[in-house]
């Protein structure tokens, strides 16, 4: 009995010293055990595990993702077969859309981004899928663009939305120039950081970008610097404070802070006061535009001299293509009046979004388009085709594009954003 004992407690002890040495099996004998695991039935449960999930997801996000896939091919399949496009330029502001190198770029308040031909989706300029974002063209927070057709060119400042700023210009305003083929992003003019009251009209003229730069309290003048690189060239003198400017065929005209409109040759000399209270100025062609300072019944739009037969009360969003001047209207409707405890008159009025105009010079009309789809509209950014697209406010003042048909409604798409 006693040999068993000791039988049965070696045994035992062989045993756990071949458990405790015994290496575990590896991955890939695991998958020759069980080819059940192999990769291409790991894909398969993911593939349903995937389509679980976006059977179990909130119905508002799968009716969005199901939205944006409608729209995307609708706009992919409008840019297929319509090449053309006619930009608007804003009369003050940032210009929203431009045509670079074949590529359609919409600029979206503090970023550009490139229409995708080929997938009807917005997408960053960034071309690295590594990228952080934290030094490239995505880091950086845009205020206006303009293209000559080959280059983009930018205004903007270091500093991101989210309080990061780019590595190497830290907490300072530039002007920039981007090459689509070649993906380069090549400072131009960099400046210490803008504050406070600023301009962001850009402009370009025979191979010369044009911008405003707040040197202190008082000024903001305005420069020119060769597209190719080169010196920076003041053009006003010290304590002149550019708001609005706009280059000419053969003059530059500007207006100041007390609402005075400027004309200069474009050295800079010949200086010389037009008007009193004007606030903004724009040429399209040979066609030079203004607008008037705010009075009671909002701002009064001149061309070439001549007052144009409507008012507008957002003049940033004025817009000039060759054909016509296109503005919005806030569209705010009566409900009523009463007398309060005072004895003051009340109007009840009711805020109905924005209105869209647009205003032939060669006929007078005023042609208004609605858009049930939207809340309102901005701004009109250009036509692609027969289609007009337009910058468009939601119900809860968000902010979109679209593409639509004026001659039919139902065609009507947004844009979305491929990271969206």
């Amino acid at each position: 009995m006693k040999r068993i004992t000791i039988l049965c407690f070696i045994a035992l002890l062989l045993l756990m010293s071949c458990t405790s040495t015994a290496k575990p099996p590896t991955y890939q004998e695991i998958m020759e055990q069980h080819p059940s695991q192999s990769a291409e039935g790991t894909a398969s449960r993911e593939e349903q595990d995937d389509q679980g999930a976006e059977n179990s997801a909130d119905p508002a996000a799968a009716e969005k993702a199901k939205l944006k896939e409608e729209h995307s091919k609708a706009v992919a399949a409008i840019l297929s077969e319509n090449r053309d496009a006619v930009f608007a330029e804003t009369v003050y502001g940032p210009q929203t859309a431009v045509l670079c190198d074949g590529g359609i770029y919409l600029y979206t308040g503090g970023s550009i981004r490139l229409l995708n031909r080929r997938t009807g989706l917005l997408q960053g300029l960034c071309s690295d899928p590594l990228c952080r974002h934290d030094s490239c063209i995505e880091s950086y927070h845009i205020y206006s663009m303009v293209s000559d057709g080959d280059r983009l060119y930018f205004k903007g400042n270091s500093t991101t939305y989210n309080g990061f700023s780019a590595q190497k210009w830290d907490s300072v305003s530039f002007v920039a120039s981007y090459d689509p083929e070649s993906d380069e992003f090549e400072m131009l003019d960099v400046w210490e950081k803008d504050r406070g009251s600023i301009s962001t009209v850009i402009g370009l003229d025979v191979g010369s970008l044009y911008y405003t730069k707040k040197t202190d309290e008082d000024t903001n003048s305005l420069y020119r610097i060769p597209v190719s690189g080169g010196r920076a060239e003041r053009l006003t003198p010290k304590g002149e404070f550019v708001q609005n400017f706009s280059v000419g065929p053969d003059r530059i005209y500007y207006t100041t802070q007390e609402y005075t409109l400027k004309s200069m040759n474009k050295s800079g000399d010949d200086v010389f006061e037009l008007e009193q209270f004007i606030c903004m100025t724009g040429f399209k062609g040979e066609d030079f535009y203004a607008i008037s300072a705010k009075d009671e019944d909002g701002f009064a739009i001149f061309r070439n001299g001549e007052i144009l037969p409507f008012r507008v009360f957002a003049p940033t969003w004025v817009s000039l293509t060759e054909s016509a001047v296109w503005y919005t209207v806030p569209d705010k409707r009566s409900l009523g009046t009463y007398v309060d405890e005072t004895g003051k008159t009340i109007t009840i009025r009711t805020d109905n979004g924005t209105a869209f105009y647009g205003y032939d010079p060669s006929t007078g009309k005023i042609t208004e388009f609605d858009c049930p789809f939207a809340y309102g509209v901005r701004e009109f950014c250009g036509s692609i085709g027969n289609y007009l697209l337009i910058g468009a406010l939601t119900e809860e003042r968000g902010f979109s594009f679209w593409i639509f048909d004026p001659s039919d409604m139902s065609k009507a798409y947004q844009l979305f954003d491929y990271e969206s």
